[in-house]
């Protein structure tokens, strides 16, 4: 009786539902996605395009070139080195107008890669990766042009004009890198711009890399410390660009800039007054650009843009974040339609903006533990999140389908989490490069009081006030660095991302470990190049399809 009684009370309620769902997939007529401008649900209150949309990219590319002019802007000079198509795709009048300059003319002396001098020249080793470790070789160790392989040497040489270019460019204060949106990806907005110049800017800060450790081994001291230089410049500059991968991609550049500059320092050739040269041109330098203000501005006009975009095209764009193609057919669209069409979606919006601004809230905590305790916090809150919207949101779909508000907040939620990067490893990313750079000038203080006295000093404490103004804490820790002295110099380390003391053991040394540390006098590893690398330049014979 009583499964008969709840039987009879449900069937009202069932019948309500679907006589609701008929009408509403079957009878009511889809609309124009509805939002308000403002700075709770689109953030940003302008340029506006002719359907209503907030045009994003428009909106961080006036950000971006605010204050930027040909004299300024390092990437104005840097192109004179890239040429019109530095991705081997012509770049548009827009972009070249954006910079205020000329467009290259199509033959030059442009940055010939590393990877296509080296597949033409070996081919066969090309497949086993030897160009990898050779490039990881030449950037961070002494060799000379006897004694590494003819390809790097070849490299440098046919490079001479872009490094000239390079150097001018690194002089400058500015980085700016017009957005564009580009034709053929599938999709629109903020996701249809590339970064055509990151890839080239990375390959001549690798070319700088490699020519000051050629200097450093064939004697050329000040040389090889004016190629180190503009490199730290350029690493700094373009962290001015307001997307995420460009710091990640200087953070790279910047550790390799370390292990340089590392072997410049445990060269016995160099000087007190050279040391104290590099120091004093290192240290004004600016800072790197933070992390979270790239998160509280390109990632959330990222994500808000992604929004509207799937609000008004359909799940097309939604497809294109997951799998980075669209279905062309939009089979499904009119489906969407009915079940989104004419909606509102400030709420999804305001989801979105106040989870950026909890995560900004969290990266801005000066201490490290507090820091990441918050956002592991939101890492946990965002796996709930996917567990609870299915594996393809089909379920949360139908569970939401009576409510508006919560079909639109469905559909932001799922773009959250398509779109969500960890933002614990950035953080760490981050953090690792703020101890390198520390550490970096921790090893100028040991190398210049090792100079002057003939030793290093028995605790860093030795190393204040003359070399160092105060000693810097372990970024992981905030207690002070590792110090000893290891056979005939000495150790300096920080216990890295994993909080353990693993003796100074680096990653590169042992996957288990994680310690950030620099040995002066640099250790000599031992070389893993294909003995044939280092005989003259024969090209090998062609790889068989």
């Amino acid at each position: 009786m009583k499964k008969r009684k709840w039987r009879l009370l449900l069937l009202p309620l069932l019948l309500l539902a679907g006589g609701g769902s008929i009408y509403h997939f079957f009878i009511a007529e889809p609309g124009k996605p509805i939002f308000t401008i403002s700075r709770e649900t689109t953030y940003c209150l302008g340029p506006v395009d002719q359907e209503g949309y907030i045009d994003y990219v428009e909106a961080l590319d006036a950000l971006s070139r605010e204050g930027i002019t040909p004299e300024n802007n390092a990437l104005a000079i840097l192109m004179q080195a890239f040429g019109p198509a530095p991705e081997s795709a012509l770049l548009s009048d827009d972009f070249f107008q954006r910079l205020g300059i000329a467009r290259p003319p199509v033959e030059g002396e442009y940055v010939v890669t590393f990877v296509s001098l080296f597949k033409q020249s070996h081919p066969r080793l090309f497949l086993s990766a030897q160009h990898r470790v050779l490039l990881d070789q030449v950037m961070t160790h002494p060799w000379t042009e006897q004694a590494a392989a003819p390809v790097a040497a070849e490299w440098i040489k046919v490079n001479a004009k872009p490094l000239a270019w390079a150097h001018q460019a690194a002089l400058r204060d500015r980085y700016y890198q017009p957005m564009v949106k580009s034709r053929g990806t599938g999709t629109s907005g903020m996701s249809s711009c590339l970064l055509p110049t990151l890839q080239p800017t990375r390959e001549i800060c690798c070319l700088l890399l490699a020519r000051a450790m050629q200097h450093l081994g064939e004697g050329r001291i000040a040389e090889a410390r004016h190629d180190l230089l503009a490199v730290f410049r350029l690493s700094r500059l373009v962290t001015q660009d307001p997307c995420l991968i460009s710091s990640l991609m200087a953070f790279n550049i910047h550790s390799h800039a370390v292990e340089a500059a590392t072997a410049w320092l445990s060269d016995p050739r160099v000087t007190a007054k050279e040391i104290a040269h590099f120091r004093d041109e290192l240290n004004p330098l600016p800072p790197f650009a933070k992390l979270h203000e790239k998160i509280d501005l390109t990632e959330r006009l990222m994500m808000l843009d992604n929004t509207l975009i799937t609000a008004r095209d359909g799940l097309g764009q939604l497809e294109f974040l997951s799998r980075g193609s669209v279905d062309a057919s939009q089979k499904n669209r009119k489906l969407y339609d009915l079940y989104l069409g004419g909606l509102k979606w400030d709420p999804a919006l305001k989801d979105i903006n106040q989870w950026f601004d909890r995560i900004v809230e969290a990266m801005r905590e000066e201490k490290r533990e507090d820091r990441n305790k918050k956002l592991a916090q939101l890492d946990v809150e965002i796996k709930q999140l996917r567990v609870s919207l299915g594996q393809d949101g089909a379920s949360a779909f139908f569970y939401n389908v009576m409510s508006g508000e919560n079909r639109v907040r469905t559909m932001g939620n799922l773009i959250r989490c398509q779109l969500n990067p960890n933002f614990i490893l950035l953080q760490t990313a981050e953090d690792r490069n703020v101890q390198l750079e520390s550490l970096l000038h921790v090893a100028m203080a040991l190398a210049l009081f090792q100079r002057e006295t003939g030793r290093y000093p028995k605790e860093l404490e030795e190393l204040t006030p003359k070399y160092l103004t105060t000693l810097p804490n372990d970024h992981f820790s905030g207690k002070s660095l590792f110090y000893r002295h290891v056979e005939e110099g000495c150790l300096v380390y920080s216990i890295g991302p994993n909080g353990v003391d693993d003796g100074g053991i680096t990653k590169q040394e042992d996957v288990k470990a994680d310690d950030l540390s620099i040995r002066l006098p640099r250790p000599i590893k031992k070389s893993k190049l294909d003995p044939n690398l280092l005989l003259p330049r024969q090209p090998d014979n062609p790889v068989s399809p």
